[in-house]
């Protein structure tokens, strides 16, 4: 071998076992995919967020009861569920449109109709937002609500299941 051969052997081992090391040492991103549920109810809407203990938090949507998040870093990892977004959206809508509580039909007194009414208010929204569950504001804390998973590389389940507790 020539001397300039002689000294790329060393180098490609170098590079050789700094890509094992990276193959061993960084796994894969796990998908994870459930229900979730309170005191025995679907909860429609809401979002679930995985905090691992090395890595980004990864947030995702409730769709009538289920859920699945990608990308979501391998290892421990504490899990949040929260409804109160769409609580105050609910609440929102319900305000910009409807009826005034307690006045048939949204007449103002003297028969004047309730001004809110020529608000553009999506009635699909509202009603796919008035099946919601509250979920208790503790359940939206990681350090309170009691939920965690390992989280795998490649596909798994976890169905939450949450039960009743204060709010």
């Amino acid at each position: 071998m020539t001397p300039t051969a002689k000294q790329r052997v060393p180098v490609l081992r170098v590079l050789l076992l700094v890509s094992l090391g990276f193959a061993l040492g960084c796994s894969k991103s796990g998908k994870v995919t459930g229900t979730v549920k309170y005191d025995g109810k679907v909860v429609p809407l809401g979002t679930v967020t995985f905090i691992p203990e090395k890595g980004k938090a990864v947030s995702v949507q409730i769709k009538d009861g289920q859920y699945s998040a990608d990308k979501v870093p391998p290892g421990p990892a504490k899990v949040k569920v929260d409804t109160s977004g769409i609580r105050q959206e609910l609440d929102g809508l319900k305000r910009a449109g409807g009826d005034l509580p307690g006045i048939p039909g949204g007449k103002l007194p003297g028969g004047k109709e309730d001004p809110r009414k020529e608000l553009n208010v999506d009635k699909e929204r509202l009603a796919e937002l008035e099946k919601m569950v509250d979920v208790p504001a503790s359940y939206n804390d990681e350090n309170k609500s009691g939920l965690s998973l390992t989280v795998e590389s490649g596909s798994q389940d976890f169905n939450i299941d949450l039960a009743k507790r204060a709010k």
